[in-house]
């Protein structure tokens, strides 16, 4: 298998590479470009932190993330003081946490030697998945 795309959700300065925005890995070869503090070396880093490290520091969640961490520690002070209050805020709060996400797409090895060698890819090939028909 092999990595085809990738998205990537609140990590530094990657907010929203999900969907459309993706970043889509070429068979041959890919380059990132881009102005200083676009997120290059976020993009490199992110792999990283999940696959190597998986320790993730507050400098590795987004800016916007910052605020809503920010936004569920003040509801969380103005609940403490109620018990009831309190025990609804921690069943809601776990919806309001920002977190991280890296999402890849794989595709297999036998797609990309169809692909090498020019055959037709059949219809029944959805969503990254290969079937081979007997």
């Amino acid at each position: 298998m092999r990595l085809k795309d990738v998205e990537v959700k609140n990590y530094r300065l990657l907010k929203n590479i999900l969907g459309d925005n993706n970043v889509h890995i070429d068979m041959n070869t890919t380059l990132i470009v881009g102005k200083n503090n676009s997120g290059k070396t976020s993009f490199t880093h992110v792999f990283e932190r999940f696959l190597k490290d998986r320790k993730f520091e507050w400098e590795d969640f987004s800016s916007e993330c910052h605020n809503n961490f920010r936004s569920v520690f003040q509801n969380y002070l103005l609940a403490k003081e109620d018990e009831k209050k309190k025990e609804d805020f921690f069943q809601t709060c776990v919806d309001d946490l920002p977190s991280i996400e890296l999402i890849l797409t794989m595709m297999s090895f036998a797609f990309d030697l169809m692909y090498l060698k020019g055959w037709q890819v059949p219809s029944y090939i959805k969503e990254g998945l290969l079937w081979l028909a007997k």
